[in-house]
């Protein structure tokens, strides 16, 4: 009867052990003021991989959309995640080594100043 007893103790430990182990790693929730991802971690919450606030789940952004920093959501290039300029394919050029074909600033459309012999003030971020 002793064993029986033993067994079914030992049996309910393992049991328990089971369940823990397939529960993942805890929330990030209460410590995270960008988002956790799928291993529990907490991210950022900036970047196109792993966008989000709050301690809630991280979400990819998808094609090119951007994360913004302020909201915690993806979004097209524009003003709420884009300091440089936006291109007419959707990319944010903030690359000093562009500015000359993509010249512009807080999210604005990008100006090829080169298409006009210009070139793109560095600190206006204008053509002249």
């Amino acid at each position: 009867m002793r064993l029986k007893a033993q067994m079914r103790l030992a049996a309910i430990a393992l049991a328990g052990l089971l369940l823990l182990s397939t529960c993942g790693a805890p929330p990030c929730s209460a410590s995270c003021a960008g988002c956790c991802d799928a291993s529990g971690a907490c991210q950022a919450g900036t970047t196109a991989d792993a966008c989000g606030l709050g301690g809630k789940l991280c979400a990819p952004c998808s094609g090119t959309d951007r994360c913004s920093a302020s909201s915690g959501a993806c979004g097209p290039c524009g003003s709420a995640n884009c300091s440089g300029c936006c291109t007419s394919d959707g990319r944010c050029v903030v690359e000093v080594r562009d500015r000359n074909a993509n010249c512009g600033f807080n999210g604005a459309a990008c100006v090829d100043c080169t298409a006009t012999g210009k070139t793109c003030s560095t600190s206006a971020l204008a053509c002249q």
